[in-house]
């Protein structure tokens, strides 16, 4: 139940809401929370309300992509969505996280780059498929 007027919701894998201004209402069958600006609620079987990266959270509606300390299968997931296309991974790939900040307007290549520079990965793309390969 929204009470406020700035909030996001993100239920690409798991449902998240996070409050920027205002307040919402999380409500599940196992009971509710009040969300206070700045705090995220993860919902599921339970509801779990944790300190928000507002910044992070609301960096799409500012046209950026916002990396946190992701590690290179969640940007990958991200940028999928964003340019509509599949991604496949050859290896495995490192359990480090990556910062960084990119307008949505760059060039998925561009993009593509930039992660090369970062990860080390290697990046064919064929047709709306990428496959990632990890030495």
């Amino acid at each position: 139940k929204v009470l406020g007027t700035q909030f996001n919701v993100n239920a690409y894998n798991s449902v998240t809401a996070t409050l920027v201004e205002g307040s919402v209402k999380i409500t599940n069958a196992l009971g509710q929370q009040l969300l206070k600006p700045g705090e995220e609620a993860r919902i599921g079987k339970n509801i779990t309300v944790h300190p928000a990266d507002i910044d992070k959270v609301t960096a799409w509606k500012n046209g950026y992509f916002h990396f946190k300390s992701d590690n290179i299968v969640d940007i990958m997931d991200q940028l999928a969505r964003w340019y509509d296309i599949e991604v496949k991974y050859e290896g495995n790939a490192p359990n480090k996280g990556y910062n960084g900040r990119i307008r949505r307007e760059v060039n998925l290549s561009k993009v593509l780059d930039m992660l090369t520079y970062l990860s080390g990965a290697q990046f064919n793309i064929s047709g709306r498929q990428i496959t990632v390969t990890f030495q």
